[in-house]
């Protein structure tokens, strides 16, 4: 009996023993579920004000969107509006442009006519002086022979003399 009480009472330190493991066990995952938690409030405090001001700011942002579009088309319809202007208060500048090129054309034309006649005359002017010094060459060697010589009337015709 002795024994059994001895028994029982070492079981009952072995099994006291063992509870005291598994509470101090216990106690410290209670801590570390407790430190656990505490950390995610603390970060999911910060967390959960910018989950409020996130709509605020969404709200804000599409506000300033809106803001940028009608101002882009508002200076949009003014680019378009300013560009139909330049248009027409440029249309009697090209018109005169035009013309202008066209009077340039014509007198370039003109000028190439009036060099093509200059080229002409030169010509003519060139063949006249070869036949006034063939005729002056002639006529030396006709005075030289005592033959008859010719006498220049004008610049276009010979005559003979005896």
């Amino acid at each position: 009996m002795m024994m059994l009480h001895w028994e029982r009472r070492t079981q009952n330190l072995v099994s006291e023993t063992a509870r005291k493991k598994e509470r101090e066990q216990v106690t410290r995952e209670i801590e570390r579920l407790r430190s656990s938690i505490q950390m995610v409030c603390r970060s999911s405090l910060p967390l959960g004000k910018i989950m409020d001001y996130i709509q605020e700011d969404v709200d804000a942002m599409q506000a300033e969107l809106q803001g940028w579009r009608r101002e882009n088309k508002e200076h949009a319809q003014a680019l378009l509006q300013e560009q139909r202007a330049t248009d027409r208060a440029v249309e009697p500048l090209k018109a005169e442009l035009a013309e202008l090129e066209q009077l340039i054309k014509d007198h370039q034309d003109k000028i190439c006519a009036v060099k093509s006649n200059i080229l002409k005359n030169e010509e003519k002017i060139q063949k006249m002086a070869e036949w006034i010094h063939l005729a002056v060459v002639l006529n030396r060697a006709f005075a030289e022979l005592g033959l008859c010589s010719f006498e220049l009337e004008d610049s276009s015709s010979l005559a003979l003399s005896p």
